[in-house]
């Protein structure tokens, strides 16, 4: 139990550290308070096509499953795992990051099938942020 309690408790102060001044509402590119030609936004989606879940041929529209994986960096996300017990990671859930807005060219609509406050992002060390989320998105 006090191997548990050390853990949650280097956790915990690790996510205090990273939070202290964090705004999920401000994307990365402004974490440095202003803007530079030599910063680099790194992000990168790829969407996987699972299948058609509907047809409304009255309509003429129809409706796909997607997965939608999506990584980029944001540099406020950085820590020295060595400091932390050597934690390299932490799973989080979207609502606490910042996360990009996405909408499917061309869609009339699109749902996440999950919702922000389950859906899981994974960080890395050197503020590495990776998801997986499934979608439906419809077309006309």
């Amino acid at each position: 139990i006090s191997a548990e309690m050390d853990y949650t408790s280097t956790v915990n102060a690790l996510q205090q550290e990273l939070f202290h001044n964090y705004r999920p509402s401000m994307a990365p590119l402004h974490s440095r308070g202003y803007f530079n030609d030599s910063f680099i936004e790194h992000f990168s989606m790829m969407i996987s096509f699972a299948k058609m879940t509907t047809v409304v041929r009255n309509l003429k529209e129809y409706t796909n499953a997607l997965f939608d994986i999506q990584n980029w960096t944001d540099p406020r996300l950085i820590w020295i795992p060595a400091k932390y017990g050597g934690i390299r990671h932490l799973y989080l859930t979207i609502d606490q990051i910042w996360f990009p807005n996405f909408h499917a060219c061309s869609s009339s609509s699109m749902t996440y099938l999950t919702t922000p406050n389950i859906q899981a992002a994974k960080v890395l060390f050197d503020g590495s942020v990776s998801t997986l989320q499934q979608v439906e998105v419809t077309y006309s």
